[in-house]
Formats: structure tokens, sequence, C-alpha cells
């Protein structure tokens, strides 16, 4: 699957179930707004999802008793529950990924391993990576975890590692309630991590509860390059068809473009066959990246147009695009 907009389905966005959907690949795609997850993977292996936005489900990505699972290069945004969730999944690999205002968790590990590397952890209501169970020890390294209630929790039996002699670390863990939240029976490895402090300063011990060996820590952001968010999937100027086309009764349609270069003025109109500007969806000085708007069939009063054919023009500086949808009523 690549190329392609999934959106407002009643459960997922995308199933992938059994040995059949083995190997699957999903790339350069945007799921939202879907009922339960936006890409669901249950009892298949070697599933990867590459440069995706995944935004406004109930869990962004989850992964269900899957093998060899890799999530890279996915932003995933205002999912009410997880950003991503793996349950009896090992490994499950998530690199250079963007995770933030999920409802709770912006990773659940349960029962599962694997690696979250490279990544963006942020402003997640309750818990920015969550384990639970015996079997979860996922390694974390080089990732930004912040602004989350709590940066990593630890429950019934899990063990994380943060970072254990040569082994990763280098995260940045910092401005949240509690850093980590781990068990009193076991130590959660945390050695070489930034914790927000300065030279000659001390990690505040208020912000880490259970048994947490950050000894040593480092004493400057070592995960920088991380921010800002990343800044576009888009290579080029593009304008993709809208799905669905045509648009049935009272329908509503997705539109995503693209926009290679930050600060440029983009404007995304309707028009109709005679050339009468119709709706004005887009009209800003725009950031970089990949972006869907929706249309649902309405004039800029908000009066339903008849059926017919209307044409989407994307505009930037000298450069036009133009796709047409057909509209039926």
């Amino acid at each position: 699957v690549e190329n392609t907009t999934i959106a407002d389905c009643e459960v997922h966005g995308l199933f992938l179930m059994g040995s059949g959907a083995t190997g699957s690949r999903i790339s350069n795609s945007t799921f939202f707004d879907n009922g339960s997850a936006g890409i669901m993977s249950s009892f298949c292996d070697s599933v990867a999802i590459d440069t995706c936005d995944i935004n406004d489900n109930y869990y962004g990505i989850y992964y269900s008793s899957s093998e060899i699972a890799k999530a890279k290069k996915c932003e995933l945004k205002d999912n009410s529950c997880d950003g991503i969730r793996v349950s009896n999944s090992d490994p499950c690999d998530i690199e250079w990924c963007f995770i933030e205002n999920s409802g709770q968790n912006g990773v659940y590990y349960s029962q599962s391993s694997g690696e979250i590397q490279n990544s963006k952890i942020w402003k997640n209501d309750i818990n920015g990576v969550l384990c639970s169970g015996s079997q979860s020890d996922p390694i974390i390294g080089h990732s930004k975890i912040e602004q989350n209630f709590v940066g990593i929790k630890s429950i019934n039996g899990a063990c994380p590692i943060l970072g254990q002699y040569w082994m990763v670390g280098n995260n940045s863990i910092y401005n949240q309630q509690w850093f980590v939240y781990g068990s009193t029976s076991y130590t959660i490895m945390a050695e070489n991590n930034w914790w927000g402090t300065g030279p000659g300063e001390t990690p505040n011990p208020a912000k880490f509860r259970g048994l947490v060996d950050h000894t040593p820590w480092l004493t400057s952001d070592p995960v920088i390059y991380l921010m800002p968010q990343r800044q576009s999937m888009a290579k080029v100027f593009s304008l993709r068809q809208n799905y669905p086309n045509p648009v049935g009764v009272a329908g509503t349609t997705a539109i995503r473009y693209d926009i290679p270069d930050d600060n440029q003025k983009v404007s995304l109109k309707i028009y109709d066959v005679a050339g009468r500007r119709i709706k004005t969806l887009v009209d800003k000085n725009h950031s970089a990246g990949s972006f869907t708007v929706l249309w649902d069939g309405r004039n800029d009063h908000g009066n339903r147009v008849a059926s017919g054919i209307y044409f989407c023009r994307l505009t930037m500086g000298k450069e036009i695009v133009t796709k047409k949808i057909v509209l039926l009523r």
C-alpha cells in the first residue's frame, strides 16, 4: 500500500490479518479519523510501515502477535489512546518516528520487545513509553522523551533498557512529572542519558520512582537534531488525486498535497467548469510537508453544490497543478 489515504472507517483503516499478510509494506500514506487503529497488524510477520502520517485514530498503529515488525519515519499525532501499541510481538522496532498528543501512551509495549531509536515521543497525556509484562524489555536509545506525564513507566515485571555500559543511552528525558517510573524490586538501567541538567548539576531524584540506575549522566542534550519535528515527506510540489472520486451523496473527499519548501504562499481552491471559484480550502504561507484536507462538497457560503465536474487547483508561486473531481448527488 503506497501513496494512499484511508479515513473515516468505523473500525481499522487498514487491517492486516494472518499469514497471507506477512511481508506487507505500507509507505507514504495517510490514515486518519478511523474508529480503532489507523493500521492493525495481527498474526502476520515482517510488516513494515514507512513514512506515513497516522493521526486522529483511536490507536495509531497496533501490532498484535506479530514478529519482525517495524515502523520508520512515521508521524503519529492526536490518536486518542496510544500512538503505537505492541502486544505479544517480538521484536517491534520504532525508528525516526514522531509520536505526540496521544490520549494515553505514546508507545505501549505489552509482553513485547524491540527497539526505539532516534524518535521523539512527547506531549502524550500519560506515558511517553509504557512497558508491561516480564517479556517487555525494549531497548531505547538516541531518542527525545519529554512533556509527557511520565517519560518511561515499567509495570508488571517489565524492564526496559535505557542505557547500560556501552549499550544505547544518549536519550533526552526531561520536563515531565517523572522521568522514569519503575519497580522497587529490580533495577532499570538508564546510564548515559540527559535529564535536563547542565555541568555540575545533579538530576532531581524526585523525578525517578523505584530502582533506576541513572549514573553516570550527560550534561547536555545529545539529540537536538530531532528538533524541530520532521520537516517534510515531500520531495516535489504535487497534488494527489482526491479519494474517493467520484464523491457520493453528502460525501466528503480527502485531498492530499505536498509542499517541498517552508514559507511558501500556497492556495488550494475548488472551481467549477466555468472557472468560478467555489471553495477555498487553503490560502496561507505554508510549511513544508505532506498534508491532507477534506472537502465536503460545500461552497464558501456553506451550501452544497450541484452534481458535476469540478477542478481542484493547487498553486505555489508560479507552479500550478490541477485535478478533476466528480461530484454525484
